[in-house]
């Protein structure tokens, strides 16, 4: 066989390409996403949700999350820009390579003949990226702080994604997932939470969905340009025509092989613990792994976190019951939420404990003084262990591999703090999804209102009672409603009191329409993500959206 000649690897072509296909990817589920499920759901809202109130709450609301959205995607894009220059920069070093000064000029990317390029085929044939991103976000204690947190969070969020997607039968589930994996986790849960914005209702199944390529008239003035249109137009129609048809044979195999499954029906709760916990085990092996030949193969089934979704799709009937309520559904899933809150916030525990101690400096250090050159002073116990926090906090600069990681996480649980707030989300419902650290401070939560009404004058007593709600609605803060139609008797939310009124759907699934901000939830779930990482957040604020109805 012929030797494979050197300037094969020197041609960027194979980078360049697989760079732009990676764009191309991302942005077509960007796109999909976009046209598919949030225009979809924007242009579905029904006329009974279209109210004053609800309108300018929902305007409010999107705009804070757009926002996130679009910051996520700048903060993506800038770090994954700043690790491959890095990477570069460090193989070139290595190499001898001679760097770009600048981009025009001599010695410039751009500087013609006299110019310096980029030998990026052999950069990339020599460098395994997938393996060195994660090696270096996970080598250390500290950066793996960081690390687990945003696996731990992104498993909580696909459980999320699976719940509420079925709920709300918002389609293109796995683009949210694909595109988690692709871009970020901060960017794709922001889309999400835009969408269940605009899905107060769930989608219908006959709600036209728009074109995939949109169709333009085009008046030509020449022949030429008639014929050139006319050969685009016929190629885009066929082009379409050719997806329709693909899409309709998927869809029949799917039928046909993967019945479906009513929306009610729920995994039993066991079969969902069972496929997690491979997930659990496999992060917890992570730095065991590290430098070893398995790690890509460990890496690669760790994005299996991002699966459930698919459980209703995939599983067979019988790993399931059908539920007769609502009510019953959110509650199947306590377990789950309670099972993922429990192993976060061990692994959690375990990791901060390992990545202190680690960092914690001696017992002993040397200042300097005006009579010796160094004097021998002792540190306390809280002066060792805010040391080592500070060395923890601040890993998140030593590369931007694990910068990329530690900015999806803060972005990510500034979202769910945002929107335990937006939500105004239960405090009994998301501490009893982490019941298990929470059961004790429900009751408190209960207690501290009575206390402070029983040395309250009598016509002040009613204000401290805690009515019997899964959420803070809008109708107890508006001068022309009574709490009796609030709230209804049996602790569920009562109906609107928008100028069309609410229907009898919006209850049934819960009312989130009719939510007041509480941003009070916003710091519940801060603490809770303060105190056991992304995960406890994310398991918290959504779990209180599920199970808060």
């Amino acid at each position: 066989m012929a030797p494979i000649e050197p300037d094969l690897y020197n041609a960027n072509f194979r980078p360049i390409s697989l760079f732009s296909g990676y764009i191309v990817l991302a942005s077509s589920l960007t796109y999909l996403i976009t046209r598919r499920v949030l225009y979809r759901a924007y242009t579905s809202i029904p006329p009974s949700q279209a109210t004053r109130h609800r309108q300018h709450d929902r305007q409010r609301h999107v705009r804070i999350f757009a926002g996130l959205t679009v910051l996520s995607l700048g903060v993506a894009c800038y770090q994954l820009f700043s690790l491959l220059s890095l990477s570069y920069k460090v193989w070139a070093h290595e190499r001898g390579e001679a760097l770009p000064i600048g981009l025009w000029g001599r010695g410039g990317l751009f500087g013609g003949d006299e110019g310096q390029g980029l030998a990026l085929g052999r950069w990339f044939h020599d460098t395994d990226l997938l393996r060195e991103t994660w090696e270096i976000a996970i080598e250390k204690s500290r950066r793996f702080w960081w690390t687990q947190q945003l696996w731990l969070g992104a498993a909580a969020w696909s459980v999320f994604l699976g719940i509420e997607g079925q709920r709300r039968n918002i389609p293109y589930l796995w683009a949210f997932m694909t595109l988690a994996l692709t871009v970020s986790l901060s960017f794709t849960q922001n889309l999400f939470f835009l969408a269940l914005l605009w899905t107060p209702l769930p989608l219908s199944d006959d709600t036209a969905s728009p074109p995939l390529l949109k169709k333009v008239r085009i008046a030509p003035k020449t022949p030429s340009v008639r014929k050139v249109t006319k050969v685009v137009h016929n190629a885009a129609a066929k082009t379409e025509g050719l997806i329709i048809r693909t899409r309709n044979q998927l869809s029949s195999y799917a039928t046909y092989h993967l019945p479906s499954k009513p929306s009610d029906w729920t995994p039993y709760p066991i079969v969902h613990i069972l496929l997690l916990l491979p997930t659990v085990i496999l992060i917890f092996l992570l730095p065991f792994a590290s430098s070893t030949p398995s790690f890509p193969t460990i890496i690669i089934l760790t994005h299996f976190a991002l699966v459930p979704p698919l459980y209703p799709h995939l599983l067979p009937t019988a790993f399931g019951s059908t539920h007769s309520s609502s009510l019953s559904t959110h509650h199947s899933y306590l377990p789950l939420f309670r099972f993922v809150a429990l192993t976060v916030f061990l692994l959690h525990l375990k990791q901060t404990s390992i990545a202190l101690l680690d960092n914690e400096p001696g017992s002993h250090y040397h200042r300097h003084s005006l009579m010796f050159f160094y004097q021998d002073e002792e540190r306390s116990k809280l002066e060792r262990t805010a040391s080592a926090a500070s060395r923890v906090l601040a890993a998140m600069n030593d590369h931007p591999s694990v910068s990329k990681v530690a900015w999806d996480v803060i972005l990510c649980g500034a979202s769910c703090i945002l929107w335990a707030a937006v939500r105004g989300l239960d405090a009994e419902a998301m501490l009893e999804n982490v019941g298990w650290m929470g059961g004790n401070a429900v009751s408190l939560l209960k207690a501290m209102p009575e206390a402070t009404a029983s040395g309250a004058k009598g016509k002040n007593k009613e204000s401290f009672k805690i009515p019997q709600i899964t959420r803070k609605t809008l109708s107890n803060s508006r001068d022309d409603s009574s709490e009796e139609e609030a709230f209804a008797p049996d602790g569920g939310v009562g109906k609107a009191h928008g100028r069309d009124g609410a229907s009898d759907m919006s209850t049934e699934i819960g009312g989130e329409e009719d939510v007041a901000e509480d941003w009070e939830a916003g710091a519940l779930a801060w603490g809770l993500t303060a105190v056991g990482g992304l995960g406890i957040g994310s398991v918290g604020v959504m779990g209180g959206e599920v199970g808060g109805r």
